[in-house]
């Protein structure tokens, strides 16, 4: 267990310090139990890029005595056996394809950095096997989230091309954000092969958009829709999972909702409304520990530019 919190401090450390969306609810990323931690972290560094979704962590705290918090009654309440509370706080950052230019690039996505403190609830209902994830996220997408302080001191610590154009990026502006999300489990296979159909929307100032999908398990699984009498204590399983997507509005490309004074945004005619999405990874769990590594890519969102590519590694902590 000390070793495991080592590891959280020295991957955490410095990424705060120098340093697309958290999937709290999915059944591929459960984690049994009611009081866990788990940390995750994508960058694009992993695909050997560095443009676009550029890099993200998150750090997520599951725990009972979140029940009591005053934003749950925005959620909604499906009947369930099972409801987990938690917190956890994120950070975005995005940046065009070529971060050595000083000047504005008019056709390239802006530089931007979100940083958000997000309240979720996870109800699963055991009898119809379907989930409900709920979310709310409140922070600031700006230089009030440090994104560039964070990526130069980064490349400077790893010897990489210094970024350049930060002084033009996505101004402070209020991120309030909503999410709701519906998986449902369509066929199963012991424990061996599980098959869900995914549909989630997101309102507010940073996201507003809709996506729909499926997911697929394939190896020693857990039973999530099943109760926890039947989890096992030992998983080891690869995962995949297809999307389509529709934007409405994306703060990190068009600035924030409120404040319009921005050097550099995207109109709606260079930002591709429709994109595609294909994450997947490899899950090993213990009676404790959650380890995952996970690979994404995304059809391009701007007109003139490229699919997005991108890895990331979770590691959690259940007691």
């Amino acid at each position: 267990m000390k070793l495991t919190f080592s590891l959280f401090i020295f991957l955490c450390l410095p990424i705060m310090l120098s340093a697309q969306k958290t999937e709290h609810g999915l059944t591929f990323r459960d984690m049994s139990g009611t009081n866990y931690v788990r940390f995750y972290y994508d960058n694009d560094y992993f695909v050997t890029q560095d443009q676009n979704y550029t890099q993200g962590f998150n750090f997520e705290r599951v725990a009972p005595f979140f029940k009591k918090s005053p934003v749950n009654y925005l959620f909604p309440k499906p009947r369930a056996k099972a409801t987990k509370y938690g917190i956890s706080f994120e950070h975005l950052m995005y940046t065009p394809e070529n971060i050595g230019i000083t000047e504005i690039q008019p056709e390239a996505r802006p530089f931007s950095a979100s940083l958000m403190l997000n309240s979720f609830m996870i109800a699963t209902d055991t009898i119809k096997h379907a989930r409900v994830t709920s979310s709310l996220s409140l922070g600031i997408i700006g230089p009030g989230a440090f994104g560039k302080e964070m990526q130069i001191s980064f490349h400077k610590l790893t010897d990489n091309v210094i970024p350049e154009g930060w002084q033009h990026q996505i101004q402070n502006d209020l991120i309030l954000n909503y999410e709701i999300q519906y998986e449902k489990q369509l066929y199963r296979y012991h424990n061996l092969f599980a098959l869900r159909g995914i549909g989630e929307a997101r309102l507010g100032t940073l996201f507003s958009d809709v996506s729909v999908g499926i997911n697929m398990s394939f190896g020693i699984i857990n039973a999530p829709f099943s109760g926890a009498s039947k989890e096992k204590k030992f998983q080891i399983y690869l995962y995949s999972e297809s999307r389509a997507n529709a934007s409405v509005y994306d703060a990190t490309m068009q600035g924030g909702f409120f404040n319009r004074d921005n050097p550099h945004v995207l109109s709606t005619g260079q930002i591709q409304p429709f994109t595609a999405e294909f994450n997947y990874g490899a899950v090993l769990q213990t009676k404790h520990i959650y380890a995952e590594f996970t690979r994404s890519q995304m059809t391009r969102q701007i007109e003139k530019g490229t699919p997005l590519k991108w890895g990331g590694i979770r590691l959690g902590v259940r007691w």
